[in-house]
């Protein structure tokens, strides 16, 4: 009897591949995600420290010159760190969307490695089948 052969080998293999970009492209949106946290964490370590500069030098004395200058620059990290936050949240959902595709792929996967194991068990079954029918006509014949 000839080797078994999943009948749907080439739709399996593309599946596959589709299964693997979607994975590819969900780690590069994680590992943006990543990059994204981090930037703001860094911000706001240096929004910290900025601001207890300006406590330190308002303490000292300072000019409203240079109070201005660092209320500017307050502003402007609060800003930064707001967009990045917006682009989060939108990463956030292109993620959540991205999770979903890999999660379907992946389902469509496991319905083909399951239609292949059904296969091969029917395979196994007729080769039971074929190989009981020559112990029978071997049998047979010698009689």
């Amino acid at each position: 009897m000839k080797k078994f052969e999943f009948s749907l080998k080439k739709l399996q293999r593309y599946k596959q591949q589709i299964l693997d970009r979607e994975k590819g492209i969900l780690a590069g949106l994680q590992k943006t995600k990543q990059q994204l946290e981090q930037q703001i964490e860094e911000l706001e370590r240096f929004r910290a420290e900025k601001t207890q500069q300006l406590n330190d030098k308002q303490k000292k004395g300072m000019s409203s010159a240079e109070l201005a200058g660092y209320r500017f620059f307050q502003d402007n990290i609060r800003h930064q760190i707001a967009g990045l936050q917006q682009q989060l949240k939108e990463l956030q959902v292109q993620l959540d969307a991205q999770i979903e595709i890999v999660m379907k792929a992946s389902q469509e996967m496991k319905s083909i490695d399951k239609l292949e194991e059904k296969q091969l068990e029917e395979y196994k079954l007729e080769v039971s089948r074929a190989q009981s029918e020559e112990i029978s006509e071997f049998i047979t014949m010698k009689l």
